[in-house]
């Protein structure tokens, strides 16, 4: 019994820590280590940083990986801090071409000795740090992208390459009017060309929808909106389907869902008007279509503020975005709401909450003969 009892003991431990392993390995951490803006993460320009994946964007993979040898990822981190520790320099000759012939030939387990020989005190050719901009890695990730994405409005430091709304920003404290430089020398386009409106912004049924339905054929090209780079590009089930989220300059942010195919990948820099995806009726859909958002501090507003759709057009090269595009969101975060339980009826929730049975019809698109399905919210008031 009591040898029972002890393997019982061992594997409920076991179970226990294997638990805090997945928890761990799935936590979706946004903190990012900034670099100087004198110091590049790395010996990659920027240009030449995007065009790699997610598993190669450490700096030195390209440089050291050869038939004989395969990089881990701690390797390529030693080499990336003696590059940050030594100050060198993305333009450095002798970095160029000194220290990158010398560690090309190295294989992985040569790797650190070879780093510690090159620590000795060298004469740099070039004092002039290179003008690329500074940027960042991006833990949750180990993407690396420039630091303009983070610094471009306050609420950009926190990113996070799974999950739409990250910010935790309360509308009800939106009490400000922000000024949107949307595009300067008409860097700017419409998501799909030539289409027209199938399903507007706002609530549809008992349902809210955040963004813009617009008619396409399974296929057809969806283009970036501005100047940007990717924060998502994932599948969602039951819901957006294959979909991508822009984060741009201009402070906004934008997604593209229900597509048949993403085209981008998470820290890749787009321009506008760059093909992103083709159309699709994936996730939560009843046909071809592209479900556009815009968004601000995680929270989306009506495209048709910024588009008109029917002449594909951008509105304003300023746009002034204030708590007035927000006010059916912010009127639903003080409604009251009730999910239908076994025995309800319109009558008796009229009684509870203090209403009517047309005000409770009229606020939830339905009518006096509408079957109450258990399960269902319906806003009261």
């Amino acid at each position: 019994m009591d040898t029972e009892s002890a393997f019982c003991k061992s594997l409920k431990i076991s179970f226990f820590l294997l638990f805090l392993f997945l928890f761990f390995q799935n936590h979706q951490a946004t903190a990012q280590r900034k670099i100087s803006s004198k110091k590049f993460l790395g010996i990659f320009p920027i240009g030449k940083a995007k065009e790699k994946n997610s598993d190669s964007l450490l700096a030195y993979n390209d440089k050291l990986e050869t038939e004989d040898s395969e990089l881990t990822a701690e390797s390529t981190m030693l080499a990336n801090n003696f590059v940050l520790e030594n100050e060198y320099m993305c333009e450095d000759e002798y970095l160029q071409n000194n220290i990158i012939p010398y560690l090309s030939d190295k294989t992985d387990t040569m790797l650190l000795s070879a780093l510690e020989e090159l620590r000795a005190p060298v004469v740099k050719e070039i004092e002039i740090p290179c003008e690329e901009q500074e940027f960042v890695m991006l833990s949750d990730s180990q993407t690396v992208i420039p630091m303009k994405y983070l610094l471009a409005d306050e609420y950009f430091g926190v990113w996070d390459s799974k999950n739409i709304d990250p910010y935790d920003y309360e509308l009800k404290n939106f009490n400000d009017t922000i000024l949107l430089k949307l595009y300067e020398e008409e860097n700017w386009s419409p998501p799909i060309k030539s289409t027209k409106i199938n399903s507007k912004y706002g609530l549809r049924r008992w349902r809210w929808h955040h963004g813009t339905d617009l008619d396409l054929e399974k296929g057809d090209s969806v283009y970036a909106a501005f100047d940007g780079i990717v924060r998502i590009a994932k599948y969602n089930w039951g819901g957006y389907g294959y979909y991508v989220m822009l984060r741009h300059e201009n402070g906004l942010e934008t997604l593209y869902g229900h597509l048949t195919k993403y085209l981008v990948e998470v820290g890749q820099e787009v321009k506008a008007g760059e093909l992103i995806g083709w159309g699709g009726n994936t996730g939560r859909s009843t046909g071809p279509h592209l479900h556009f958002e815009t968004r601000y501090k995680g929270h989306a507003f009506d495209p048709t503020y910024l588009y008109d759709f029917d002449t594909d057009t951008l509105m304003f090269k300023e746009f002034e975005l204030s708590a007035k595009q927000y006010e059916g969101l912010i009127d639903r975060s003080k409604s009251v709401y009730h999910r239908i339980r076994s025995g309800d009826t319109l009558s008796g929730l009229a009684v509870k909450y203090g209403t009517s049975i047309s005000k409770i019809c009229k606020l939830n698109g339905i009518s006096r003969s509408t079957v109450l399905r258990i399960g269902r919210t319906l806003r009261m008031r």
